[in-house]
């Protein structure tokens, strides 16, 4: 993608931020198929747009850095996250400093707590991060991808915590809750091996985790197959959606599919948030002694 011949109307010392951001729009999937100054141009149609700064004004500075800052890391999404993981991070040097092992309680906190913040939390920073993206370069692929994933996330999430509430609530023994934890960080097939050595068993297959979520989101198989429908390459759905994203470029409209996925991420993501916040709950002691063991540390 060349970008080197196009006269941007923006200030000079703008100009590496501005390069940077045209150069990473091939990486994020933007359509820059033209020739170099056309994608290039295209690429600024949206960046003018992002920055609510119209193509006549050429007086303009733009803060590209803030902008991304805040939808990346500075967002009231990102910031929950950052808390949710400072506080679960506390439960994994607890288990790294004390014998849990020798409780089967604990150990089994300690395991949800550790598969939520692996293979839940992280991941979700990163897909958080990668739906403003793609919502930004109107990529609706791209978004519905995230938003798949976010699915699978989620599911693995609350698998955990319908764990815990079924031993909660007396309806499975502490060794059986103790059993599904490890099963969470399991391989879905047994491994010969592992990095840790522990946890060699059958882990849960990705449905049976999408599965745990019909209790809070009844049609969240549909939602699933819908976004699995395009994202494998449906011809119709890929020529459907091609069609409806183009035209609302057209029209400098709101992309309508990625207005559709958003809404059924944001019942999703009120799903994560309830399980983090009950996970909180959860850990509560275990994070109370380790405030407790390091109240001296600066």
């Amino acid at each position: 993608m060349v970008v080197d011949d196009l006269v941007l109307p923006y200030p000079g010392e703008r100009w590496h931020v501005v390069r940077a951001f045209l150069c990473g729009a091939a990486s994020a999937g933007y359509d820059t198929t033209a020739s170099g100054p056309v994608a290039a141009r295209r690429v600024l149609g949206i960046l003018e747009r992002v920055t609510n700064i119209m193509p006549d004004d050429r007086s303009s500075s733009i803060n590209l850095f803030e902008h991304f800052y805040n939808g990346l890391w500075g967002s009231k999404i990102q910031q929950r996250l950052s808390v949710v993981g400072d506080e679960l991070n506390k439960v994994r040097n607890y288990a790294n400093e004390r014998d849990t092992d020798s409780d089967v309680l604990s150990q089994s906190v300690v395991f949800l707590t550790l598969g939520a913040y692996y293979s839940g939390l992280v991941p979700t920073v990163r897909i958080e991060s990668a739906l403003f993206i793609a919502k930004d370069f109107r990529n609706e692929y791209a978004f519905a991808l995230a938003a798949r994933a976010y699915i699978e996330v989620a599911g693995r999430i609350h698998k955990g915590m319908r764990l815990w509430r079924r031993y909660e609530q007396g309806d499975c023994s502490v060794n059986d809750f103790n059993s599904g934890t490890r099963r969470l960080m399991a391989n879905y097939q047994p491994a010969e091996t592992s990095n840790s050595g522990i946890f060699k068993g059958k882990g849960f297959n990705i449905m049976t985790l999408i599965d745990s979520l019909e209790d809070k989101i009844p049609d969240i198989h549909t939602i699933y197959d819908h976004l699995s429908r395009y994202v494998h390459g449906d011809f119709e759905a890929q020529m459907m959606i091609r069609k409806i994203s183009w035209v609302s470029e057209l029209k400098q409209e709101e992309n309508p599919l990625i207005a559709e996925f958003e809404k059924q991420i944001d019942g999703l993501r009120s799903v994560v948030f309830d399980d983090f916040e009950h996970l909180l709950a959860v850990t509560k002691v275990l994070r109370e002694r380790y405030d407790q063991m390091h109240q001296d540390t600066p």
